[in-house]
């Protein structure tokens, strides 16, 4: 049995998809331990995973709590207080002394933070792809030039780390380098791409990664009919970022349900909103911070949504058509809702630029019109069998097999060595 880290994003929804990957792990009798910040704690440990939380020690201590830190810090934000104390070892020194790991998984958005464990700790690394992506892995490694030039500390410690590792670095590029010599795990079904993807060495595709099994909170379908048609909101677990343009999309969403009395709709309003911000709410709209997604849309005709990677993937397996509005084009919000029109999958809308009776319209047409329902469960067949985690599974045995661990945790030469490099 092998131990296997797995680093999770500050944000659930990029943490969701790896869940039906670790379960894979699991199953072969590896031991699965994740690591984040202490707010995600409680939804791995209900998916039945072991969960230590990290870098919450070294965050500033002025009565930060968790909610504001990820309304108020981007990611790179949060990177700027920690990445220097990943770097040093006093962040996981400890923790990877008591584990002993095996082997890490890393989300994408933490290229760096992937080098740093790599080689402080000789660890062999796979890289977790849960963002649609479409360009190349080495366009998306050479973001990493733009993120060690954005670090406010660390960065030299980093560069001092490869040097004691024996790795030449006469640029940053070559930093950016080192990320393709690792394998990546995307969940993407290519049925849902566009057909003029080109092949990308060392990236394996595994599938959707939705674990319809994932266990989540009930909820509470009182007042709910099985006999009208339900349509579920939900902006996804990053409309923090975006408050104003989703606080004014959800009213809009609420405007148009009172325009559709034979309708039920479901709105997730976020953890950031109360019921009390939103203005006329008529009877046939339920307001919710949170409510566990694939049960609504195992339920639901329709889901007004904000074109993230996991919606647009969970509807298909619940065979659900959509509404794409894409909250944050900047990220992969645009590409994701051009495949959902591509294939036919429902509509795509402009989230700062269309009334109430424009969604209306567009809700009324994906609901009459049954040819989106067809072609998302012909979608959904294709999902199906394209479901791959057993690729995943055997690429990161793969890698525990060739790369024996030096003992370097009992060792006076902790952090000495030649670095290992997957090929």
């Amino acid at each position: 049995m092998s131990t296997i880290i797995v680093f999770l994003d500050l944000e659930e929804g990029h943490s969701l998809p790896i869940f039906k990957l670790l379960r894979g792990l699991k199953e072969r009798n590896h031991r699965v331990c994740c690591l984040g910040l202490s707010h995600i704690g409680d939804s791995v440990r209900r998916q039945g995973f072991e969960f230590i939380p990290i870098i919450d020690d070294v965050l500033p201590k002025e009565n930060l709590n968790q909610e504001h830190l990820l309304a108020n810090y981007a990611r790179n934000g949060l990177r700027d207080m920690y990445f220097e104390s990943l770097v040093r070892g006093e962040v996981l020194d400890r923790i990877m002394a008591e584990l002993k790991p095996d082997l890490g998984i890393f989300i994408c958005h933490y290229y760096l933070e992937a080098l740093a464990v790599h080689f402080r700790y000789k660890l062999p690394t796979v890289f977790f792809v849960p963002i649609f992506r479409a360009g190349s892995r080495q366009q998306a490694s050479e973001m990493i030039v733009e993120a060690v030039m954005d670090l406010k500390s660390g960065a030299v410690e980093l560069l001092q780390l490869l040097a004691e590792s024996g790795v030449r670095v006469k640029s940053l590029n070559d930093v950016a380098q080192l990320v393709l010599q690792m394998p990546e795990l995307m969940v993407l079904p290519q049925a849902l791409d566009l057909p003029d993807r080109a092949a990308d060495s060392g990236m394996y595709y595994i599938g959707a990664g939705v674990d319809v099994e994932r266990k989540e909170e009930p909820f509470d379908w009182t007042g709910i009919s099985s006999a009208k048609p339900l349509v579920y909101c939900s902006l996804g677990s990053q409309n923090h970022m975006t408050s104003e343009i989703s606080r004014r999309f959800l009213q809009l969403v609420i405007d148009s349900a009172a325009t559709l009395p034979d309708k039920q709709f479901i709105v997730s309003i976020g953890k950031q909103f109360e019921a009390t911000d939103f203005r006329n709410v008529p009877a046939n709209v339920r307001l919710s911070q949170w409510v566990p997604q694939l049960e609504i849309l195992r339920r639901a005709d329709l889901m007004i949504n904000h074109a993230g990677f996991g919606a647009i993937k969970e509807c298909v397996l619940m065979g659900t058509p959509m509404l794409a509005f894409p909250l944050r084009p900047e990220r992969d919000h645009d590409e994701c809702a051009k495949r959902v029109v591509y294939h036919g999958l429902g509509l795509q809308g402009n989230v700062l630029d269309i009334s109430a009776d424009e969604l209306t319209s567009m809700i009324t047409r994906v609901l009459e019109d049954q040819s989106f329902k067809q072609r998302v469960d012909l979608m959904r067949e294709k999902f199906i069998e394209q479901d791959r985690v057993d690729i995943g599974v055997q690429v990161i045995e793969d890698l525990i097999e060739v790369s024996p661990r030096p003992d370097m945790f009992h060792s006076t030469n902790f952090f000495s060595g030649s670095a290992f490099l997957t090929s």
